[in-house]
């Protein structure tokens, strides 16, 4: 059964996440993000509340995402962090990296 992560942009800047943010559905989630990213639309927060699991590909992608948005010259916070998320950001020592607030401190 192929699971799917929804991609909504409930307000001007805000995308919210939900399901699993792996290596299943990055690729598709990453379109959708350039798509956004070429229409000129700036996304700033994400929010990750309802994301239900996350595999390296996950983290992968939302470092991508916070170098290019740096890039541009903005910030884009990830709020609502699954303790998943930041666990594997810890092993990966990213979570300096990562602009992130969730259920679990990052420290």
């Amino acid at each position: 059964m192929s699971e799917e992560i929804t991609f909504d942009s409930e307000s001007p800047g805000v995308v919210r996440l939900a399901g699993p943010l792996t290596i299943d559905t990055c690729t598709r989630l990453f379109h959708q993000m350039e798509h956004h990213r070429e229409r000129g639309i700036a996304i700033d927060i994400l929010d990750l509340g309802d994301v239900t699991r996350v595999d390296s590909a996950g983290l992968a992608l939302l470092l991508e995402w916070q170098s290019r948005r740096t890039a541009e010259g903005g910030r884009l916070r990830m709020k609502n962090a699954p303790s998943g998320l930041i666990h594997l950001a810890k092993l990966g020592n990213a979570v300096d990296l990562l602009e992130v607030s969730g259920k679990e401190t990052a420290e």
